[in-house]
């Protein structure tokens, strides 16, 4: 930010500080849902399921973790984030690191930090998964994975709101776009545009790695 409120620090219970320029409208934001760790499930080659959490919660625990702790877990496993909160979180007979190695294994994290490691090694820079180059100053694992992630969730999230405004556009949808935060943009609609944005988004958006849903939800109205 050079000038203006500092909105990706705003908490997100004073949005509704943001206003409609309309006589009637609404100001949304459109989101994208588990937009890193689909990311690195499309990475690992493999197919995203829609509620990732979910199935991660089925499929790795039988249901026996709740998504809070699994959310934690693929921090720790995918960006190096310490295990010792979720062992406070875990319930008896579970094990963080145990936790962490099964959630590796979902997304193919061996595998793809082998990968980074010989790309840094052998050429100074690795790249995204869209073509982007990078330049870690390590070539630690966690850093590697790290960096390619979220570099191509970046890249994801704009170019896919990109191509959300030019639907819009091209099908005569009018909004006003007012902040991109992360992985979300936040934009002004008349209340009789309202539905056609929200049809359009609920498609959500495609590119060379897979499909993204998207979510929509009410910041301010009147």
């Amino acid at each position: 930010m050079k000038k203006g409120p500092s909105i990706l620090t705003l908490p997100a219970k004073h949005r509704d500080l943001l206003k409609t320029r309309h006589q009637r409208g609404r100001v949304i934001q459109i989101d994208f849902v588990s937009l890193e760790p689909r990311v690195a499930k499309y990475i690992a080659g493999d197919e995203a399921a829609s509620d990732i959490y979910d199935d991660m919660c089925q499929e790795l625990f039988h249901g026996q973790l709740d998504r809070k702790t699994v959310k934690l877990a693929t921090l720790s496993a995918l960006y190096g984030v310490s295990s010792k909160r979720m062992d406070a979180l875990l319930g008896p007979g579970q094990n963080a690191k145990h936790v962490i190695r099964s959630v590796r294994r979902y997304f193919g994290l061996d595998r793809i930090e082998s990968e980074l490691k010989t790309l840094m090694l052998s050429q100074g820079h690795i790249e995204n998964a869209l073509g982007r180059p990078l330049f870690p100053e390590t070539s630690s694992n966690h850093v590697l994975v790290s960096q390619h992630i979220q570099s191509t969730a970046v890249d994801v999230a704009l170019c896919g709101f990109a191509d959300l405004l030019m639907s819009f556009e091209t099908l005569g949808v009018y909004v006003d776009p007012l902040y991109l935060i992360h992985d979300a943009i936040v934009i002004d609609v008349e209340e009789t545009q309202y539905n056609a944005v929200k049809s359009i988004a609920s498609a959500g958006v495609s590119n060379s790695l897979g499909h993204f849903p998207v979510g929509i939800s009410g910041i301010s109205r009147q």
